[in-house]
């Protein structure tokens, strides 16, 4: 006998939602109380001001020194790993540390090779979805720390948009 298919259910939370450990935990519990009657989705933005954080990292890229830009990267890593004390299982909270790490330093790298007299809006788009993505490992890590069967879908494998950096809109395919 098959089991009936649970309907569809999108959820969204923002920055706030998102701000602290303890407002995770709030918003981990309550997709896991709503992944027991339906199919979930999860849609995360980044950590609160981590957004705004990321688009002063690629600004500065014009204005700062690399060294100091790097110092920024840093107090926003620390940021991210703070999150994972919050953690029980060991070996989860060291995946998600691994997979952040390489965020960042994919970031690092960015920034010590992108050409620092013209940023392009197309690169700053680049920096600001790290803030997304990030954000997205740490509550799926969250969510597989409370026994909930999550897995991480990277928009950038099913969505396509616009071509206009800093504006981009998704295109509907009908």
């Amino acid at each position: 006998m098959t089991r009936p298919i649970k309907p569809l259910m999108v959820m969204k939370f923002g920055g706030a939602a998102l701000a602290n450990p303890e407002n995770i935990i709030k918003t981990t519990k309550i997709i896991k109380k709503y992944n027991e009657s339906y199919r979930v989705v999860v849609v995360v933005s980044a950590i609160k001001n981590v957004t705004d954080n990321l688009l002063g990292i690629g600004k500065s890229v014009k204005i700062e020194k690399s060294d100091k830009t790097l110092e920024k990267i840093e107090i926003l890593y620390q940021k991210h790993l703070k999150f994972l004390e919050r953690i029980s299982n060991p070996v989860l909270a060291c995946e998600t540390k691994q997979e952040i790490k390489l965020l960042f330093d994919l970031l690092e790298l960015f920034i010590k090779r992108v050409n620092q007299t013209h940023i392009t809006d197309s690169q700053i788009d680049f920096i600001v979805s790290l803030g997304e993505r990030l954000s997205a490992r740490i509550i799926v890590s969250y969510l597989r720390n409370l026994k909930v069967n999550a897995s991480l879908m990277d928009t950038r494998d099913f969505l396509t948009t616009t071509a206009q950096h800093g504006g981009a809109k998704p295109i509907i395919k009908k």
